[in-house]
């Protein structure tokens, strides 16, 4: 995508607020265009961004942010939860 395209404003898993963005990228390995979910706390619940695995594949980089784009909230928690997190952030001691 050009710019990346704003699957969800705001996720919700659990506790945890997150806007929700798509990614493609071309996956030279594979010879095709992949697309991932990149998941931004919004409430400072993890120390940055987090990814999915790809969840759209395709020959054409058109097709697979149309893909992203129609990625269901679903897809969108069971590609979270896959996700092996970074500890949260902790507040700095005096």
């Amino acid at each position: 995508m050009s710019e990346p395209a704003v699957l969800r404003p705001r996720f919700v898993v659990g506790e945890r607020a997150f806007a929700v963005v798509g990614d493609a990228w071309f996956d030279r390995a594979a010879g095709e265009w992949k697309g991932r979910a990149v998941f931004l706390p919004l409430d400072r619940s993890l120390p940055r961004g987090v990814s999915s695995d790809a969840l759209a594949s395709g020959v054409r980089r058109a097709d697979v942010e149309r893909r992203l784009r129609r990625v269901t909230d679903r897809a969108l928690l069971t590609a979270f939860r896959a996700i092996p997190l970074p500890l949260p952030r902790r507040p700095r001691g005096r």
